[in-house]
C-alpha cells in the first residue's frame, strides 16, 4: 500500500532535515534526500519544486518567528540598550534602572532561547547550514535590527568609528547565538552561556556610555580626507 501525500511529504522533510543538518545546504543533493526518504527524486520535486523550496518549507516559518522575536523590545522597552541610564543620573536611580535593564535583558534572552530550543535543529539549519540559500544573510538581518537600536544610544555619533563600533557589537550578539547552535550546546548550557554574555555586554554598555575619560579624544563626525 502506498503512502499518503501527507506522509510522503513528512518523510521527505524528515530526511531533508537530517541531511541538511549533517552536510549543509550546498553539499546536499535532492537524490541523497530522496534516497534517505525512500522516495523518488520526482516525488521531492512534486512536493517542493526545488531544493531551495524544500529548505524553505523546513525553515521559513521559523525564520519569520526569529526575526519577530529579535525585533521585539527594540523600540522603547525599558530594557533595551537605548534605555540604559544616562551617565549623569543619580546613583540610586541609576542602580534601579540598571537592575530593570538587566532583568529585561535576561527575559529577552530567555524568550529567544525558548523559541530557538523549541525546534533547535531547524534554527541550526537557519543560522549554521544555510549557505547558498536565501536565508544565508539572516544573521546580517538580525545584526541590522540590533544595530538600529544601538545607533539611537546617547553618545553614539555618526562618525565612521562609531558606525563600525555599532556594527561590530551588533554582529557579536548574533554570533553568540549562532555559536551556541554550531557547538550544539544543550538548552541549560546555552541559557547560562547567553545570560553571561548578556551581563558582560550590559556592563560594557554602561562603561561605554559613561563619562568620557579626559584622555579619550572626542569622536570625529566628518569623513576622512
Amino acid at each position: 500500500m502506498g503512502h499518503s501525500p501527507a506522509r510522503t511529504r513528512a518523510r521527505i522533510l524528515e530526511a531533508a532535515l537530517a541531511e541538511f543538518r549533517d552536510r549543509g545546504y550546498e553539499l546536499t543533493g535532492l537524490r541523497r534526500i530522496a534516497a534517505a526518504a525512500r522516495v523518488t527524486t520526482g516525488a521531492v520535486y512534486n512536493h517542493f519544486g526545488s531544493k531551495e523550496g524544500l529548505f524553505d518549507a523546513l525553515v521559513g516559518e521559523s525564520a519569520a518567528e526569529l526575526v519577530a522575536a529579535w525585533t521585539a523590545g527594540r523600540d522603547g522597552d525599558a530594557g533595551t540598550p537605548a534605555n540604559m541610564p544616562p551617565a549623569d543620573m543619580p546613583a540610586d536611580r541609576t542602580s534601579r534602572s540598571a537592575d530593570r535593564t538587566a532583568a529585561f535583558s535576561a527575559d529577552r534572552t530567555g524568550r529567544i532561547l525558548d523559541l530557538v530550543y523549541s525546534r533547535v535543529e531547524i534554527f541550526e539549519l537557519l543560522l549554521c547550514r544555510a549557505r547558498g540559500t536565501g536565508y544565508e544573510r539572516l544573521p546580517e538581518q538580525l545584526a541590522r535590527i540590533e544595530a538600529e537600536a544601538y545607533r539611537r544610544l546617547p553618545g553614539i555619533t555618526d562618525s565612521a568609528a562609531d558606525r563600525l563600533l555599532v556594527r561590530t557589537l551588533a554582529a557579536g550578539g548574533v554570533e553568540a547565538l549562532r555559536a551556541a547552535l554550531e557547538h550544539r550546546l544543550t538548552r541549560p548550557e546555552a541559557r547560562r552561556y547567553m545570560e553571561r554574555i548578556a551581563r558582560f555586554r550590559l556592563a560594557g554598555w554602561a562603561g561605554l556610555l559613561g563619562p568620557t575619560p579626559a584622555s579619550e579624544p572626542a569622536p570625529e563626525t566628518g569623513d576622512r580626507p
